[in-house]
């Protein structure tokens, strides 16, 4: 994964604790259902939707918390994953090698979709989770109001733009499929406490938020983070500080233009898992 700024309030040491604490809950997540779709010449490609969940448990169930639009259409047989790629973050500069994720399989008893939100819990089986090397954040112990600008936030993703092909394969109808190497990628986003004007209605202040997606400057895209934890530092004096990362939302869509994510609050995850999974 490559390097990050640090944010604003903490040290080296306590910036890669942080970080390394999140990773531990991120997942990547890959949608087999592919999407087709023409290159400029005309010839058929199939490509695989990717996006990013949040390992977290709910009263005793263990699931991966994600956006819905990322798992549409697929079953849960239909559904891979990419984990941390070793026990540690290779902390190097910009100019050196990735490190890659491995895709594995995650068994899934059941996927819960929000009928109003963009919002996906991935039910594991229990065996399966054990077996996996997620840590599952407790919620909604770990769920916690969006901080006030300009509040600096933790998203892990798998974008597009930096996963590369391994192999292809064309099929007998023509078609060209991409067999894609996923290298996640970190970024720090400010909260955006004053919306443009003219944003979507799409876009509702008591449901969502903004976040500066400053990796667009280096000509980044996004794609690829949808599902993302937003997460941040638990507020609070401590004697001896501890990386006890907290989620504000999760990360679900963007805005080109502004170059601005749109993320959906804690409260409202909060209410999806009340609403289909109790309380």
């Amino acid at each position: 994964m490559a390097s990050m700024e640090h944010p604003i309030g903490m040290n080296s040491e306590q910036h890669r604790a942080f970080t390394e604490n999140v990773f531990w809950h991120t997942v990547g997540v890959v949608n087999l259902v592919r999407v087709q779709g023409k290159t400029s010449t005309g010839t058929a490609i199939s490509v695989e939707e990717m996006g990013a969940g949040s390992a977290c448990s709910w009263m005793g169930k263990k699931l991966v918390l994600t956006a819905k639009h990322v798992v549409a259409g697929a079953e849960p047989s239909e559904l891979a994953f990419f984990t941390r790629p070793s026990g540690q973050i290779g902390w190097v500069t910009r100019d050196g090698p990735p490190a890659f994720a491995e895709r594995v399989p995650l068994r899934i008893e059941e996927i819960v979709e929000s009928p109003r939100q963009d919002l996906a819990a991935l039910i594991l089986t229990g065996g399966e989770a054990d077996r996996s090397q997620l840590h599952f954040c407790d919620l909604p112990a770990c769920l916690a109001p969006v901080p006030s600008g300009p509040g600096v936030t933790l998203l892990i993703g798998y974008p597009g733009d930096q996963s590369f092909p391994i192999a292809t394969v064309r099929r007998r109808n023509g078609s060209v499929h991409h067999d894609l190497v996923a290298v996640p990628e970190a970024f720090w986003g400010s909260i955006v406490d004053n919306p443009p004007r003219f944003l979507s209605s799409d876009y509702d202040p008591a449901r969502h938020f903004l976040l500066r997606f400053d990796p667009s400057e280096e000509g980044s895209m996004p794609h690829g983070y949808s599902g993302a934890g937003v997460w941040y530092q638990r507020s609070g004096k401590h004697a001896l500080w501890v990386a006890q990362p907290v989620l504000a939302g999760l990360q679900t869509s963007w805005y080109a233009r502004s170059k601005l994510m749109v993320a959906i609050r804690s409260e409202v995850v909060r209410e999806f898992l009340e609403g289909t999974l109790g309380q």
